[in-house]
C-alpha cells in the first residue's frame, strides 16, 4: 500500500539567471587575473620628429561675382559686361 504525503510534491527547477550571473564574474575574475599577472614591457623607439609642410600661396577656391547690369567679375576682375536687360 502507498500512502502519499500531504506536502504536495514539486519537480525541482534550476534556476538560469543566477547560474549567468555567476558564470560572468567567474570569467570577468579570470580576465581581470591574467592581465594583472602580465609584465608589459616595451622598446624604446628613436621617431623621427613631425615636420609640418609650408603653407600654401595658391588659392583653393575661385570668386566669381555677377553684379549690377549683368557685370560678370572673375577673382575681382571684370569678365564680361552686358548692358542688355531681361
Amino acid at each position: 500500500m502507498r500512502v502519499t504525503s500531504p506536502v504536495p510534491h514539486k519537480r525541482a527547477r534550476i534556476e538560469i539567471i543566477p547560474l549567468i550571473d555567476i558564470m560572468f564574474f567567474v570569467l570577468a575574475s579570470f580576465m581581470k587575473m591574467s592581465l594583472s599577472q602580465t609584465d608589459m614591457k616595451g622598446i624604446r623607439v628613436n621617431l623621427p620628429a613631425a615636420v609640418a609642410p609650408p603653407p600654401s600661396t595658391v588659392k583653393d577656391y575661385v570668386a566669381i561675382q555677377v553684379r549690377e547690369k549683368n557685370a560678370v567679375y572673375f577673382d575681382n576682375q571684370i569678365c564680361f559686361a552686358n548692358s542688355a536687360t531681361l
